[in-house]
């Protein structure tokens, strides 16, 4: 039996990035779309009530299995992706949840 995977982002957008940040996020989606992972939810973050380190975003995403997430991430394509999301985030936190 697969178990779905869920991939949670934590995520500090770097101002003035705009264009490095929608050439990864475009990217990304191709990859995911190869391996049916599904955006869940994306939150924009207004506010903060406990923690002092800046978050823009969260997103949760849904991957088949840990197979699929290797296939994107693990991909030449990806790779490529990875000089534009380092310009677009100032943090990035990626976790994983089976």
């Amino acid at each position: 039996m697969t178990t779905s995977v869920f991939m949670i982002v934590i995520a500090s957008i770097n101002e003035g990035e705009e264009k490095a940040l929608n050439t990864y996020l475009q990217g990304l989606i191709k990859l995911y779309d190869n391996v049916s992972a599904r955006v869940m939810h994306n939150y924009h973050i207004t506010s903060r009530m406990v923690g002092e380190n800046p978050v823009d975003m969260v997103s949760v995403i849904a991957f088949p299995n840990r197979e699929a997430i290797a296939e994107v991430y693990d991909s030449e394509e990806y790779q490529v992706l990875i000089r534009f999301r380092d310009q677009a985030f100032r943090r990035l936190e990626v976790l994983l949840s089976a």
